[in-house]
């Protein structure tokens, strides 16, 4: 048998309530919105427990809050980076990247002549190895 969790009430339920809007805070309107509703939900109480606190007011100005802090513009801006910026990360990174490419071909080259010296054909090392007998003879 589960035994029943006590529901929040009173001034405790205010100030859960208040340090949960002040999570939310710094969540983005557009993934978590403040409503009644969506602190009701998060808190598994009914929206009717908010009204009789008196929360309406807080809840708001805690949306406002929210509002101001993710301005649409901010956001955008804040994601995307100068094109200028991304491009020089790019030729950055093809920099690196065919710098690789070089080593590895040297290294491929360095395969081939060292095995060219010890007179084996580079072809025949590469070339794929048959497949192993596996029947085995019964007796």
């Amino acid at each position: 048998m589960r035994r029943k969790t006590k529901q929040l009430r009173g001034e405790k339920l205010v100030l859960v309530i208040k340090a949960e809007l002040g999570r939310m805070v710094g969540l983005s309107p557009k993934e978590c919105p403040i409503t009644i509703s969506s602190v009701a939900k998060r808190l598994k109480v009914s929206r009717q427990t908010l009204y009789s606190h008196d929360l309406k007011k807080v809840v708001e100005e805690f949306a406002s809050i929210q509002r101001e802090n993710f301005d649409e513009v901010d956001e955008a801006s804040i994601r995307r980076r100068p094109l200028e910026e991304r491009l020089k990360d790019l030729e950055h990174e093809n920099h690196v990247l065919s710098e690789k490419l070089d080593s590895y071909i040297e290294r491929w080259v360095a395969i081939e002549y060292n095995s060219r010296m010890l007179g084996i054909d580079p072809d025949e090392l590469f070339a794929s190895a048959p497949k192993p007998m596996r029947s085995v003879g019964r007796k």
